[in-house]
């Protein structure tokens, strides 16, 4: 019984037609439909009643889904288990937007020279929303900001980099943070990201005026906003930030300092493993060279 059939029942399920179910494996409508006939003839069962442009799973097919689903995951893991160190297969990597320049790269190349068997894909999301991902399973591991709540246990938590919080202008400001903050427009971090929530969290306690110029979470834009002189901006020191020019940054008190931690966030359950251990450990490699030339 080959693998692919039954992966094409799921999606059919899934989908609920097998129109959509051809789109989404990148099939024909013909191919799809000749898998589940294979598969029918091979069971010896009724897998699909056609109604219309629908598919709905028989009774029996919603009774035999979870051993379906079991098979296809077993797939995966005899596919991991035979291959030399167990680099094969996907990975579906999560990341912040400052974590796509500022470690991405690097493991691509790693995955290019390391595990050119294996399939890495990146996707770009929030916080929160990659956290939701890796709940729902849709996603192995995540580069994300360290929540303010406990994970579950069936997570893998490792602290990549504390990024300090630091005042960024396009010259050096001279007077308090109150003072900068009443005389400078500030482009605001979202306050609805959770990075966003330690800044305006930061901000409450200072007890100071402040004018919005506005509320956005872009960094890279932001910047660009204070290279204009439009106004100032208060974010997290990320690794990238360094490479941009005609910027003035000033760190805040470490004292009062409220620093973003980023994490890599796994599922120790996933079949990917191997590779999520190989992310973990360049990753370390890599802060810790960047820490020593610094």
């Amino acid at each position: 019984m080959d693998i692919k059939f039954l992966e094409s029942l799921i999606a059919v399920v899934e989908q609920g037609s097998i129109a959509a179910a051809a789109r989404e494996q990148n099939l024909t409508a013909t191919a799809v439909s000749q898998r589940i006939k294979t598969l029918e003839r091979q069971l010896n069962c009724k897998l699909l009643s056609r109604v219309g442009h629908n598919a709905l799973p028989t009774e029996t097919c919603i009774r035999i889904l979870p051993r379906v689903k079991k098979l296809i995951a077993d797939s995966v893991w005899l596919k991991a288990d035979t291959a030399p160190g167990g680099l094969f297969g996907e990975l579906k990597l999560g990341a912040i937007p400052t974590a796509l320049t500022d470690y991405v790269p690097m493991l691509v190349k790693e995955f290019s020279s390391t595990a050119p068997e294996a399939d890495l894909v990146i996707i770009p999301g929030s916080s929160s929303d990659l956290y939701d991902q890796l709940l729902e399973k849709n996603i192995d591991a995540a580069l994300m900001i360290a929540p303010a709540f406990t994970v579950p246990k069936k997570f893998q938590m490792t602290e990549i980099a504390i990024e300090p919080l630091c005042f960024i202008s396009h010259k050096k400001l001279e007077g308090s943070i109150s003072e900068i903050l009443a005389n400078h427009p500030l482009i605001l971090f979202d306050r609805s990201t959770w990075g966003g929530k330690l800044t305006w969290q930061w901000l409450l306690e200072q007890n100071c005026k402040f004018n919005t110029l506005c509320e956005i979470d872009a960094f890279e834009t932001m910047v660009a906003m204070v290279q204009t002189g439009l106004g100032i901006t208060i974010l997290p020191k990320w690794r990238g930030l360094m490479l941009h020019k005609n910027i003035s940054v000033r760190e805040i008190p470490t004292a009062k300092a409220v620093c973003r931690k980023i994490i890599l966030l796994s599922d120790r359950a996933s079949p990917a493993q191997s590779l999520i251990e190989l992310c973990h450990g360049n990753l370390l490699i890599f802060i810790e060279s960047d820490t020593r030339n610094q």
